[in-house]
């Protein structure tokens, strides 16, 4: 009897969790799946009520070394293309995907004070994949990380070979929503501007090869009609890559992530658009997702 207790408070709670994460009312114990649960079977860890909302793909059992893995959030919260999305521009950007002991990936946005606004903003697109809201550590960066998913960790096997990240073969497939160019712009990119109306983008992708920077540009071409060219850089004394949005591709560029821009990286579009009949209504023309 004591087992069996243990098991149903064991799955009470995780219910309790789940709910939480899904943002859902408490289900009552009438609402909850019920089974003779015994410590070596495996027990249902969903409801009636969610049942019919079909807020499960997949199968809605779990076994225990699933739950201490925490991939039991996988089924319950599945990540949406749109958030795919904001992942794979992250990733190309200053995301970091982080792997558990047990083999689970989980990605932490992190950005200094002053990008405050855009850690928040990603919070409000990835909120529902997440433990807890963005906090300050002690140098007073914003971060916040989502849950361990092996959805996740399908996409680090993408973009990672060993610790080193890589531009994956399937990107044109990864690659194809303007928000994820916005994400990675953000991150990572430049505005080069001079007066007389002379602007460029650059996007630092020094962590990649020239052979990858070259798919790159292949793929702003393909999917997005954006013409670009890879320049060299010099930095400490080595030559590194990076990718250069100039006359030919910049009005396209720009048509494309201005949606997406945020106030705190007004510094990163030409000035000439800046204006407050037009620019500083930005947090009311971001997409909605």
């Amino acid at each position: 009897m004591p087992v069996l207790i243990l098991c149903r408070l064991q799955e009470l709670e995780r219910l309790a969790h789940r709910n939480y994460a899904l943002g859902l009312f408490p289900l009552s114990r009438a609402e909850c799946a019920t089974s003779k649960s015994n410590l070596g079977e495996r027990i249902p860890v969903y409801s009636k009520l969610e049942e019919k909302l079909g807020l499960y793909a997949g199968t809605p059992y779990l076994s225990r070394k699933d739950n201490q893995q925490g991939s039991w959030y996988n089924l319950c919260v599945d990540i949406t293309p749109k958030q795919r999305d904001i992942v794979v521009g992250s990733i190309l950007g200053d995301g970091c995907l982080e792997t558990s002991k047990w083999g689970s990936t989980r990605l932490q946005f992190k950005q200094s004070v002053e990008k405050q606004e855009y850690v928040f903003w990603l919070y409000g697109k990835m909120g529902n994949l997440c433990r807890s809201a963005p906090k300050q550590n002690k140098i007073h960066q914003w971060y916040f990380s989502t849950r361990y998913s092996k959805e996740l960790t399908s996409l680090k096997d993408c973009f990672y070979r060993g610790k080193t990240k890589i531009v994956p073969k399937n990107i044109a497939d990864l690659l194809q929503n303007p928000i994820s160019l916005a994400i990675w712009f953000m991150d990572d990119g430049t505005l080069d501007w001079r007066v007389k109306d002379h602007y460029a983008f650059r996007l630092a992708t020094n962590c990649f090869s020239f052979e990858e920077n070259n798919i790159l540009i292949g793929v702003l071409k393909q999917n997005f009609g954006v013409d670009a060219t890879v320049q060299k850089t010099t930095m400490r004394g080595s030559v590194y890559p990076r990718i250069h949005v100039g006359a030919s591709g910049r009005d396209k560029f720009l048509q494309l992530i201005k949606p997406f821009m945020l106030n705190c990286f007004k510094h990163k579009v030409p000035p000439f658009i800046s204006n407050p009949s037009e620019t500083w209504s930005f947090t009311d023309q971001i997409a909605t997702l």
